[in-house]
Formats: C-alpha cells, structure tokens, sequence
C-alpha cells in the first residue's frame, strides 16, 4: 500500500500544478511560435542576400541564428518531452507490475498488485494542456509542421522566391 501511497502524492503534486503551468505554458507556446517562423524568415532573407563569399562575419552570425533558434526550440518543447517521458515510465512501471502479478504466488501480494494496477490505469501521469493538448512527444513535430507551414506562406505572400 506503501507504493500506491508514494504513486498518489505524485499524481497530487501534478494536478496541485496543473493550472499555473498550463498558463505559462501556454502563453510560452504562443509567443515563441512565431518567434520561431520570423527567425526561420529571417534566416531565408540573411541567406537570399548572401553572395556567395565565404567570410567568418556571416558564417558566425549565421551559426549564431541557429543556435538561437534550438535555443527557443529547446525552451519550448522541453516541457512537452519530459510529459512524454513520465508518460513512458508508467506504460513501464503497468508491464513490470502486470508480470509481477504473473508470477506471484500469495493472494494477499497478489490482491494489493492489482489494486494498485487498478489505481495507476485509473490515474495516468499524462500531462495535457487545458485538456486539449497532450504534452508528449508528437507537440514538437506538431508545431515545427505549423513552423514550415507558416513559413510557406510568409515566403509566398512576400514573393521572396
């Protein structure tokens, strides 16, 4: 009972987060989102305008833009991973519990196992943003899909190519 105790107060600590993070979150994806797509575009006209000689001025400033847009990237999206993340230890800790219960051979263990399989399926450590969006690995590709789509359309409207 001990495990399902520990298990809880995690879970509790979650939910007792839930809100504060879901507004900073949320308001972190909506400003850096487009900071994304005008450092991408940004990018594209520092590269349109380059002539083709090879100095250290442009290459470090370019290599400089990228480093600041990983950063943004990695600020962004690290939140998101981490949800993922928690969400895989416990698909594992429910396989490792679930052959646990295989092989057990007192009822008494055997009955406080499934009580707290029933428990941990009842109350996954899944992170979802305001109930809508789930914080795994598929937000990162998500938005860096509604990074190029944008990025399409900025090029198209401003005739740049």
């Amino acid at each position: 009972m001990e495990c399902i105790d520990i298990y809880k107060s995690i879970v509790d600590t979650v939910d007792n987060v839930k809100t504060p993070f879901d507004i900073l979150y949320a308001v972190t994806l909506v400003n850096f989102t487009p900071n994304l797509v005008l450092s991408a575009y940004l990018g594209l006209i520092k590269l349109k305008t380059y002539n083709g000689d090879v100095n250290i001025g442009f290459l470090s400033g370019y290599m400089i833009r990228i480093m600041y847009y990983l950063q943004d990237f990695a600020i962004l999206f690290v939140p998101a991973i981490s949800s993922g993340l928690m969400a895989h230890q416990v698909k594992e800790l429910l396989n490792r519990l679930q052959n646990r219960l295989l092989q057990e051979r007192s009822e008494d263990h055997a009955a406080t196992i499934e009580l707290f399989i029933s428990y941990v399926s009842a109350r996954p450590l899944e992170l979802t943003l305001y109930d809508v969006i789930k914080l795994d690995w598929s937000l990162p590709i998500a938005i860096f899909n509604l990074c190029v789509t944008y990025q399409i359309v900025v090029v198209q409207l401003t005739h740049m190519y």
